[in-house]
């Protein structure tokens, strides 16, 4: 019987080391994770009702697993040692003071997507976004679920597709449009382009999304230069290497221009005078919610709770007693804290550099940064994927 015994513990051991030995262990393991993990905290912004103990037991059992293979497989330097220290002492800190969650669920995939190939992880994503929103579009048209269609000024509709408000679906659509042109880069044509240009005009018809729309067609604009300016007839593409210049100077620092526009303009912000409102109007809104997220909650090391009241999920009108942050860096500022916004703008700095010979990347990156200033998905897994460029292995 003792005999027995020590030929299945001598089994499980000798399988245990197998499986630690063999390195792409560790990357099955994050993308068959993050998989899952995506698709649950899309199904968050659907329409799809489940009790909440079940996205609390994934999202727990997720984060455990990641921690596993962080544990198992990983190395990290001493500058990642540090900063990842840093990240995650920020982050329980932030979930303790503020109940937020998110920065800590963002701090841990980052850190366990270590040596997974960026490719497969934006694969990954991509399919698990997809199956979503096809899901919920299928139940809202059948009456599954609840379609939710908003009227603006009595006339226009703005259609979720089974999602909890437009301008969600909206932001599913267009950074699966960044991750579909990332992996096409190098085989992109002008009918991607035209394709892209439909999409947002798709959009912007059936969800009245105007910012969204427009990020996407900068986003189609940025794409179309860096691909037909490899084929400039200027001796030697100086256009394409004065552009690469540009984009390395300038991109690593459009996160921290974004964050000063917006919390000068939130924070100077006058109804009265037109200047503002002008700016205000063109923002739909969001330059008044700022100045009252600044004056209200102020400056924090380790983010506070924030009273939001937003729209979604349902249609009942929230009038005057409406208050969302939908701009990503006063989001960060005023719920995460002042150290946490730093260290996002650390991580966008060492992607730029990381990837300053990948101009599709940084096109995409600077595209997604200035949507972050009229939308509040910069630190969202179910939606931004890119900054898991900086420790994910880079394709090529």
């Amino acid at each position: 019987m003792n005999c027995l015994c020590d030929i299945k513990r001598n089994a499980v051991i000798t399988w245990l080391e197998s499986f630690y030995l063999e390195p792409n262990n560790g990357e099955r393991l994050f993308l068959s994770v993050f998989l899952v993990h995506v698709i649950f905290m899309c199904l968050q912004t659907t329409m799809f009702k489940f009790p909440g103990i079940v996205f609390a037991i994934e999202k727990y059992l997720a984060l455990l697993l990641i921690v596993l293979k962080i544990i198992v497989f990983d190395k990290y330097n001493d500058k990642m040692l540090l900063f990842g220290a840093v990240l995650l002492v920020d982050a329980f800190l932030v979930a303790g003071i503020s109940t937020y969650q998110e920065a800590l669920i963002f701090g841990i995939v980052l850190l366990g997507c270590k040596g997974v190939d960026f490719v497969k992880i934006l694969k990954v994503y991509i399919a698990g976004n997809i199956a979503v929103l096809l899901a919920a579009f299928v139940a809202s048209r059948l009456d599954i679920i609840e379609d939710l269609v908003y009227i603006r000024d009595y006339v226009v509709e703005r259609n979720s597709f089974g999602t909890i408000y437009p301008t969600d679906f909206a932001a599913h659509i267009f950074f699966l449009l960044c991750a579909y042109y990332y992996l096409i880069k190098d085989s992109i044509q002008k009918r991607h382009l035209v394709t892209g240009i439909l999409v947002s005009a798709i959009v912007y018809v059936f969800c009245d999304t105007r910012l969204d729309s427009i990020t996407m067609l900068f986003l189609v604009a940025g794409i179309g230069l860096v691909k037909f300016s490899k084929n400039c007839i200027w001796e030697k593409g100086v256009f394409l290497c004065r552009l690469n210049a540009l984009v390395n100077g300038v991109i690593p620092y459009i996160p921290v221009m974004g964050f000063l526009f917006m919390y000068f303009m939130s924070c100077f912000f006058q109804p009265n005078i037109a200047f503002f409102r002008l700016f205000d109007k063109l923002l739909s809104g969001r330059l008044k919610l700022g100045n009252k997220a600044l004056e209200d909650y102020g400056i924090t090391l380790f983010g506070q709770t924030v009273s939001m009241n937003g729209n979604g999920g349902s249609l009942i009108s929230l009038g005057g007693n409406y208050f969302f942050i939908d701009c990503s860096y006063l989001l960060v500022f005023c719920c995460y804290g002042v150290l946490f916004l730093l260290l996002i703008f650390l991580i966008h700095y060492w992607c730029c550099k990381k990837y300053r010979g990948d101009v599709y990347y940084l096109v995409i990156l600077t595209v997604v940064v200035i949507n972050c200033v009229v939308a509040h998905h910069m630190i969202d897994l179910a939606y931004n994927p890119f900054y898991l460029a900086l420790l994910a292995k880079k394709s090529g």
